[in-house]
């Protein structure tokens, strides 16, 4: 989304501005969990995910189709075998 960058940098931190984070809106450009290192970015529907070097995936934004029930949103660490099962059996 051309309005909601982000970028990775080279020490793995992610900074972000505009719209690109679910819910919240940044300007100037700030910080995003300054405490995760992160491999790999993902923005989604009202989401963003990040894959960290240990392999965990750090979300933030609405749990559809992250193997996650209850609660609309998340703010956590997401189980990535539940979020394929979950997308396998809604199809």
């Amino acid at each position: 989304n051309a309005s909601a960058p982000c970028v990775v940098d080279t020490a793995a931190h992610v900074t972000w501005w505009g719209d690109a984070i679910p819910f919240e809106s940044a300007g100037p450009p700030r910080a995003w969990h300054p405490e995760l290192a992160v491999e790999k970015l993902a923005l989604g529907d009202q989401r963003i995910c990040a894959l960290l070097p240990d392999g965990l995936v750090y979300c933030e934004g609405l749990n559809a189709g992250l193997g996650v029930h209850g609660d609309m949103t998340i703010a956590g660490y997401v189980d990535i075998d539940a979020a394929i099962a979950d997308s396998t059996l809604s199809r």
